[in-house]
């Protein structure tokens, strides 16, 4: 491995945990989920969904389940009214990241507004050369290629010395596996270690040890 040109970061469940986000800091959307959602799906369905909204972007669930426009409209006007009004905290090994030499980048799937939110909450925003949000149709892989090849064209960078940093098989992975870039899944806790990454870490110290000893 070459040592990284730039190096592009997950937010959630790779920074900081998403458990630390309280229900009701969520309530207002999965209120509206459960309350406009009972007249469109069964209550299976339903607890299917609220697993989702852990695990995917608002984007992805409201295509992978086919809400209908009702729905959608309901649950963006509750996304505004979220708020965190408590410190979140970064994993504790979160500072090693200043210490790795190359350009910085947070790309991050989910609702503009609570994406924004969270990363001000967290006051991680100076740590980074730039912070891409992917809030669109396009599910996550696609979504993050797409930005991905927007990093790589716009700062000229070769593809082989770019590191990608998730815990997402199915999304920054498998966009960074798709241009041949070198990926990294961070094992975080109640993370599956799963084929198809370049290598694997428990941490960040593990990342600065991993390209150390490259």
């Amino acid at each position: 491995m070459k040592s990284p040109s730039a190096i592009i970061y997950d937010l959630d469940n790779t920074i900081y945990p998403v458990s630390a986000i309280s229900k009701d800091v969520a309530s207002p959307v999965f209120n509206a989920i459960l309350d406009v959602g009972k007249k469109h799906f069964p209550i299976t369905k339903l607890q299917e969904i609220m697993n989702d909204c852990y695990r995917i972007s608002i984007r992805e669930i409201i295509k992978k389940y086919e809400f209908p426009v009702e729905m959608v409209n309901i649950v963006e006007i509750a996304f505004d009214k979220m708020t965190i009004d408590y410190q979140l905290d970064t994993y504790s090994d979160y500072p090693a990241i200043k210490n790795i030499s190359g350009r910085r980048f947070l790309v991050t799937s989910g609702h503009f507004k609570f994406q924004n939110l969270k990363i001000d909450n967290l006051s991680i925003r100076k740590d980074f050369d730039e912070i891409f949000i992917h809030d669109d149709d396009d599910e996550g892989c696609i979504g993050k290629t797409r930005i991905f090849t927007q990093i790589l064209k716009n700062f000229n960078l070769d593809k082989e010395s770019v590191i990608i940093v998730g815990d997402s098989i199915n999304s920054e992975i498998a966009a960074g596996k798709n241009l041949e870039l070198i990926t990294v899944q961070i094992l975080r806790h109640g993370v599956k270690k799963s084929a198809g990454a370049t290598h694997y870490i428990k941490n960040f110290h593990d990342l600065a040890y991993l390209i150390k000893k490259a």
